[in-house]
């Protein structure tokens, strides 16, 4: 999203205290991304598919040229800051999502997942299926858990890799609960795929003047989820749950994919 959040979030993976994240390419600071990922190819980094800029003074556009994606911005030519009432036009989403990925390959990263900002993919059948089909055709992975696939029956096949549940801190909670929060999610977990979503960042000056006015998702929060992911407590809590961290790489290698057909 932006340097302070590119800089935790990078400097978490370095750690282990996280496994995978997801980059955001129609943002200003991709290019750093997409540098680390050129220098650290084992990196498990993804696509965060973006169709909304949900900032007051901090925007991003598509990536695709104009005339193929005119339904997905609004009259400053930015990415609408939610999702529009009348829903987005699917074909043109799925050219942005497309030019999202193969930008982001012709930077230098390679993605091992993709995944959708502001659970945008995830807002009607349609565009669903497209997100299912960009994630196939690309032979990665897709989010998408037990409870969103129970809805839409016939979605997924036995090859899709489907998180069982996915945790993520609400807007709510009151700061001294931050890490008792993950402690629980920690210690709820039932055997299986689990997905643990968490938004790092430093409290910054950059970050604070992006989200200012913004406690949801904003610096200050960045901050909390960077400081507990990185703590001692969290990470002991982990191991004493016997919790295997996992990237999306990993579980892409372990699947079967229908063979090609003969040309």
């Amino acid at each position: 999203m932006c340097h302070s959040v590119n800089a935790a979030t990078l400097k978490a993976l370095d750690e282990g205290a996280i496994s995978s994240a997801s980059a955001m390419v129609p943002c200003s600071c991709f290019a750093e991304v997409a540098e680390y990922a050129k220098s650290h190819p084992e990196a498990d980094l993804g696509v965060h598919l973006t169709l909304t800029s949900e900032w007051e003074n901090y925007r991003w556009r598509p990536v695709a040229e104009r005339p193929s994606c005119a339904s997905l911005v609004d009259d400053t030519g930015y990415f609408f800051r939610r999702p529009p009432a009348a829903g987005w036009n699917t074909d043109e989403a799925r050219l942005e999502f497309s030019a999202q990925i193969a930008e982001a390959r012709r930077a230098g990263l390679n993605p091992t997942h993709i995944d959708s900002h502001m659970l945008a993919a995830m807002t009607n059948a349609d565009l669903l299926g497209a997100y299912v089909e960009l994630g196939r055709q690309n032979r990665i992975p897709f989010l998408l858990s037990g409870s969103i696939t129970s809805g839409f029956e016939g979605l997924v096949t036995e090859s899709d890799i489907i998180v069982d549940k996915v945790f993520s801190l609400r807007p709510g909670l009151p700061p001294g609960e931050w890490r008792n929060y993950y402690l629980r999610v920690l210690g709820s977990l039932a055997p299986g795929l689990n997905q643990l979503i968490v938004h790092l960042g430093y409290d910054d000056p950059e970050l604070q003047a992006i989200t200012s006015g913004r406690a949801f998702w904003g610096a200050a929060w960045r901050q909390k989820d960077y400081d507990t992911v990185t703590s001692l407590e969290f990470k002991s809590a982990i191991k004493a749950q016997n919790i295997r961290l996992i990237g999306w790489r990993e579980l892409n290698s372990l699947r079967q994919f229908p063979a090609d057909p003969v040309t």
